[in-house]
This record gives C-alpha cells, sequence and structure tokens, in this order.
C-alpha cells in the first residue's frame, strides 16, 4: 500500500515576505530622492561663507568684549566696547558748552531791549530839546519885542525930560525898563544856545545808541552762531562715543 506526502504551503510566506520588502524598498527609495532633491552628498565638499572685517573708528583701549570665536551673532548685537570714560567727558563738557551759548543769547538778547529802551529815551530826549529850542526862539522874539516898546519908550521920555516935560523918575523909569528889557533878550539868547545845545547831544546820544543797538544785534547774531557751533560739537561727542560701542554689521 503505497502514502502520498503532501507537500508543505511555503508559497504564501514567500510572497509576504516579498511584498515586506518590495514596500521598505520602495519606502527607502522615496526617502533617498527626496533627501537627494534637498540635500547633497559628497566626500569632496567646501563651505563657503562671508568673512566681515570689523575695526574700530576710534582709538583706544578694550573695555569688554561679548562674543567668543565662531559665535554666532545678529545685525546690531554688540561685539567689543571700548573704554569710553574719557568720550563720555567730552560729551558733558560739549553739553555744558551749549548750555552757556544758549544762555549768552538770553543775556545779550535782554542787552537788545535795553538799548532799544536807550534809543527810544534818546528819540523823547530829542523831541524835548527840539521843543526847548523853539520855546527859547520864540521868548527871543518875545524879549526882542518888549525891548524895541522899551526903546521908544526911552526915548520919548528922553525927548520930554529934555523939555522938561518929565520928571527924572518918569525918565529913570523909562531907563531902567528899557536895560531889563535888554537884559531879557539876552537871557532868552543864552537860552536858545542852551537849547540848541542840549538838542545837539540828544542827536549825538541818539546816534550812539544807534550804533550800540546795531552792535548789539550783531552780538545776538554771533551768539546764536555760537549756539550752532556748539551743537555740532556736541554731536560729534555724542558720535565719538557711539563709536566706542563695536556693533555686527551682519547676521
Amino acid at each position: 500500500m503505497t502514502t502520498e506526502q503532501t507537500p508543505k504551503k511555503k508559497q504564501p510566506f514567500l510572497i509576504v515576505v516579498m511584498a515586506v520588502i518590495l514596500i521598505a524598498g520602495i519606502v527607502f527609495g522615496y526617502k533617498k530622492i527626496s533627501y537627494s532633491m534637498q540635500n547633497e552628498d559628497t566626500e569632496n565638499s567646501q563651505l563657503q561663507t562671508n568673512i566681515v572685517p570689523v575695526s574700530p573708528r576710534i582709538g583706544g583701549y578694550v573695555a569688554a568684549v561679548y562674543v567668543a570665536d565662531n559665535q554666532q551673532v545678529k545685525k546690531g548685537d554688540t561685539l567689543v566696547v571700548l573704554d569710553d570714560r574719557d568720550l563720555k567727558i567730552k560729551v558733558e563738557q560739549a553739553m555744558i558748552n551749549l548750555e552757556n551759548a544758549k544762555a549768552n543769547v538770553a543775556v545779550v538778547k535782554s542787552n537788545v531791549n535795553t538799548a532799544d529802551a536807550g534809543a527810544t529815551a534818546t528819540a523823547t530826549s530829542i523831541a524835548t530839546a527840539a521843543a526847548n529850542v523853539a520855546t527859547a526862539k520864540a521868548s527871543v522874539d518875545a524879549a526882542k519885542v518888549r525891548v524895541w516898546q522899551t526903546a521908544e519908550d526911552f526915548k520919548r521920555y528922553e525927548k520930554l525930560f529934555a523939555q522938561t516935560s518929565a520928571t527924572q523918575q518918569q525918565y529913570d523909569a523909562a531907563k531902567a525898563q528899557k536895560e531889563a528889557a535888554e537884559q531879557q533878550l539876552k537871557v532868552a539868547e543864552k537860552q536858545v544856545e542852551v537849547a540848541q545845545a542840549q538838542l545837539a547831544t540828544a542827536k549825538q546820544q541818539s546816534v550812539a545808541s544807534s550804533t550800540q543797538a546795531s552792535g548789539v544785534s550783531t552780538q545776538v547774531q554771533v551768539a546764536e552762531l555760537l549756539i550752532k557751533q556748539r551743537q555740532a560739537e556736541l554731536d560729534m561727542a555724542q558720535l565719538q562715543l557711539s563709536y566706542a560701542y563695536i556693533l555686527a554689521p551682519f547676521d
């Protein structure tokens, strides 16, 4: 009696194994292709980078270093700080000089007000002196009329006295009035001279005041220019101070 052996069923197992291998190969190939599309593998590669020299714009001793070799930094990061004590002193001195210049302008402008007041006062003095001259001249005219009147009276009484028609007292009174009028005319003429001298003095003072006002105005312009100069010196000192901080120019 013959017995037949049934063969083992290995085909399904082999198919599963081959399927797993195929899937693994597809996944590996997909990852490999994706990686190669974004990255490049080579055994002879070089790294290219930009080297930016960083040097200070001013001389000085290094006070602090905030980075190490090959450390990554961002643009604007502080790399090195130089000793800035002298620079800070210069900034403070420049600020003081600027404030002094501003105070000087205030003083000079107050002098302008004083000069303007002086010019106004001299203008008033001129007007007053001119009025005094006019009054004195009017007094002279009045005194001349009085002299003429008293002279005519004296002539009349002189004739009457010679004719014994006037008394000695009348004659002496007419003569005294004539001499008094003449003296008053001299006084009035002297007052004109004094008033004219005062007017000339007032005019000279007016010229001096105008010259002073012009000079003060020039002083204001110079003082204002000095403020601009002091401001420029302060800006320069602050700029020099900023150079004590060396910053990263790029990332």
